[in-house]
């Protein structure tokens, strides 16, 4: 069997270079600037996965057209998965992965006596810092992405797979995911 070929959606140049600094040459990574779409979907022609950006709707066309083109895993680059239909995906057994990079600051907040204050003034708002695009993030999501490939691939426990059944229940992550003894949702 030769290399598992990637089918890169949504592609900008940042992605590329971070991606094919850590590849190593382990996948061929098919590059395309559009989005995961219907219409994009012959582009993932010959390809063994799939690879989407937070902006792709993957919606039930999109999760059937991946699956009738032999595409079994769809790695999501991002943390957000509300554009995709999970439920569409388990039915076709389509395994979905995705970055895990929410982490529970909220003890280091309240230590804060700045930030404490600035919070409870009636006009101030405060936003989420998204740094995505610094060379440690980037370098991040293509570690992520890539591992979530090899395991995926070598059969391993998927740690950051996302289910239709797991959604509700605590995730992959959560406690209550009703996953099979292998560590798969599928």
């Amino acid at each position: 069997m030769g290399m598992k070929k990637i089918a890169f959606f949504d592609t900008k140049p940042y992605d590329k270079e971070s991606f094919d600094k850590l590849n190593n040459g382990r996948y061929e990574i098919k590059y395309f600037e559009t989005r995961l779409t219907a219409a994009a979907l012959p582009l993932a022609d010959g390809c063994d996965a799939a690879c989407a950006f937070v902006n792709a709707e993957i919606d039930r066309a999109v999760v059937e057209g991946l699956v009738k083109r032999g595409i079994k895993v769809l790695a999501m680059r991002c943390a957000g998965y509300n554009n995709v239909d999970f439920k569409a995906a388990y039915e076709a057994g389509l395994t979905v992965v995705s970055e895990w990079f929410y982490e529970d600051r909220s003890d280091v907040t309240r230590q804060n006596k700045t930030l404490s204050l600035l919070v409870s003034l009636p006009n101030v708002i405060v936003t989420s810092h998204q740094a995505f695009l610094t060379h440690e993030a980037l370098a991040n999501i293509a570690e992520t992405t890539l591992a979530n490939l090899d395991a995926y691939f070598a059969g391993a426990p998927l740690e950051n797979e996302i289910c239709y059944r797991c959604l509700g229940t605590g995730g992959a992550k959560g406690g209550n995911c009703p996953r099979r003894a292998n560590g798969r949702c599928h």
